[in-house]
């Protein structure tokens, strides 16, 4: 039986064929790449929930239990507007620090922490609350621990900036929600609250409300 053989032609067809097809697999490969390297990459987003006027009472002698009170819908609440007698101009600001990706982010991925500032406003009393979307997954949110800075202070002893701080990890869908008192009054045609740091290999996204 004679050996098969092919024309001129054929050849430049079957190499044509060998090409499309490593070009389809490199294809691929840069895709599955890229996806990969997106779905990798650290998220951050964070919102202003709330930031509302209150009136702050006199604080209470050190050491009691409540170092200012709160009021709600005092008579002549302005905002913002001077008090009398012992109320003073005070805040209530609730921000909201989630977690929208496929990894976790944990205090190591920050090159600079994570920090918000309220200009013109110092901080009086402030919390951090670990949520979760699944309240029944095996791993809960770790809280951070929440620093207040000494500089750029109007007050003694107080100030407008804080960062998250020591050891902590936000897994995906998971969130913190910080509450703060703040008295003061922040510059007028300024965005009230300035947030700072720097997540490496990722992004930290500023809600809607926050800009």
């Amino acid at each position: 039986m004679p050996a098969p053989t092919f024309s001129a032609t054929a050849a430049p067809v079957i190499h044509s064929g060998y090409v499309q097809a490593a070009a389809v697999a490199l294809l691929a490969a840069v895709v599955i790449t890229a996806a990969a390297i997106l779905l990798a990459r650290k998220r951050l987003a964070w919102d202003t929930w709330l930031d509302m006027p209150v009136g702050l009472a006199t604080p209470r002698p050190a050491g009691t239990e409540t170092a200012c009170q709160i009021l709600l819908g005092e008579s002549g609440l302005r905002h913002p507007g001077p008090y009398t007698g012992s109320t003073e101009q005070g805040w209530l600001v609730v921000l909201g620090i989630t977690n929208p990706g496929r990894t976790p982010v944990r205090s190591r991925d920050f090159s600079i922490p994570l920090t918000f500032a309220f200009p013109g406003r110092q901080i009086h009393a402030i919390q951090i609350h670990p949520e979760q979307a699944d309240r029944t997954a095996r791993q809960p949110a770790s809280a951070p621990t929440i620093r207040i800075s000494a500089a750029n202070s109007a007050e003694p002893g107080r100030s407008g900036r804080m960062h998250l701080a020591d050891d902590y990890v936000l897994r995906p869908n998971h969130s913190y929600t910080v509450m703060l008192v703040l008295s003061g009054i922040p510059p007028a045609h300024a965005r009230r609250i300035q947030q700072g740091g720097s997540l490496a290999s990722g992004k930290i996204i500023p809600g809607p409300e926050s800009w």
